[in-house]
Parts: structure tokens; C-alpha cells; sequence
């Protein structure tokens, strides 16, 4: 079911089918599920999330304290304000998808044990953990799933190449357009094909210089 109430409550749901949601909320919440999805829209305080099996959809979350746990489904998170405190977004088999405020502040951690991990630039990876900064690094959160990819900021990434093209569309030749087009498709099949390996990384850097040459000239 959903539940809408005003601000200022604490709460604590189990629910075993359906999905369980929650709207506009100040206060705390510890929400579990066992067979449905949950969703927590435009919330502010501690907030747990448990669910068995089903997705996990956060929007406009503001938290010093925050804890999510799946056990078999994805958990997107979106406009994630954390500022202090601790936070964890985990699951055992699913993909996790995360954007955050320009308010927040944290140092985090993301590992995948068998899928991709992609985070915001300037972080840094040993193996398959990787780790960064947000704002000046107050808080803390850990990010894991166990047989998934993770996607901290892609919209963010997504948003940067959109205004590269964008850019570069207005002042380069169809001609330069195409092999730019063949050099992102090509760089894409190699990191697919080689995913823990050097060679990919190495000829996008120098395939890719000689494209920004080519821009730069035009």
C-alpha cells in the first residue's frame, strides 16, 4: 500500500506483498518488505529499508542516517542528501543506481564483485573498490552490491558528454563528427570485450587525443 503522512512521525512497516510507499515525511522510518518493492518519495530523517525481493526506489531523501538492503532487485537512489552521518546502499543480486545534491558531503566506498563500477571522476580504485570524495567528505557511505553494476552519477555523466557533442557539433565537420562517432561506439565494444584489462583504456587515451587535436585545429 501507500501511506502519506505529515511531518514530524516515526514509523515502523512490514509489509509482506505489494509495494510499500511513503510521501512526504520528516521524521524517522524503518520500512521492511519481503515480497514487493518500496518506494520513499521526498523524505527527512533516519530512514532503514529491508526488502527480500523487489526494487528499492529513494527520491529526494535528505539523511544523516540511511541504511538499504535487498536482497535480490535493484535500489535507485535519487537527489540523495547526505551531508553527515553514515549511510549504506547494499544488495545481494541487483543494480545500484545513485545521484546525489550539490549539498551533500561524504567520503564513500562502492565495490562490485562482479559488475561494473562507475563513479564520479577523481576517485580513486584498488581492485574492484573504488573511492572518492563528495563536497569536503563529512559523511561516510558504502556502496556494494554483490553480483550487479553500480552507477554513482550517471546522470551526471551523461549530462557532461551531452554538452561535449553539443559543443564540439557546432564547430567540427561531418567528417570529424563520423570518426567520433566510431571512435565512442569502438571505445565502448573494447571496455565491453576487455573489462579487466589496460588495453581498452589505452587506446581511448591515444585515439582520443588525436581526435581533440583534430577538434582543437578546427
Amino acid at each position: 500500500g501507500s501511506i502519506s503522512v505529515p511531518f514530524g512521525v516515526d514509523l515502523d512497516i512490514a509489509n509482506r506483498n505489494g509495494e510499500t510507499g511513503l510521501s512526504g515525511i520528516r521524521g524517522r522510518a524503518r520500512v521492511s518488505s519481503v515480497g514487493g518493492g518500496v518506494k520513499v518519495l521526498q523524505f527527512e530523517g533516519p530512514l532503514s529499508v529491508r526488502s527480500e525481493d523487489g526494487e528499492v526506489r529513494l527520491v529526494g531523501v535528505k539523511t544523516a542516517s540511511l541504511e538499504v538492503r535487498t536482497r535480490s532487485g535493484k535500489v535507485r537512489v535519487s537527489d540523495l542528501e547526505l551531508s553527515q552521518g553514515e549511510g549504506s546502499l547494499e544488495t545481494d543480486s541487483g543494480e545500484i543506481n545513485l545521484s546525489v545534491t550539490s549539498q551533500s558531503s561524504f567520503r564513500y566506498q562502492a565495490y562490485s564483485s562482479e559488475g561494473w563500477v562507475l563513479c564520479p571522476a577523481g576517485s580513486q580504485r584498488v581492485d574492484r573498490s573504488h573511492s572518492g570524495v563528495i563536497g569536503t567528505g563529512v559523511g561516510r557511505l558504502s556502496i556494494r552490491s554483490n553480483n550487479g553494476n553500480i552507477w554513482f552519477g550517471l546522470r551526471e555523466w551523461f549530462g557532461s558528454i551531452r554538452d561535449f557533442f553539443r559543443n564540439i557539433g557546432r564547430s567540427v565537420t561531418p567528417k570529424l563528427l563520423e570518426q567520433i562517432g566510431v571512435y565512442a561506439i569502438t571505445c565502448i565494444a573494447l571496455f565491453i570485450f576487455f573489462r579487466n584489462d589496460t588495453f581498452p583504456a589505452i587506446v581511448a587515451i591515444f585515439w582520443g587525443m588525436g581526435l581533440a587535436i583534430q577538434v582543437w585545429k578546427g
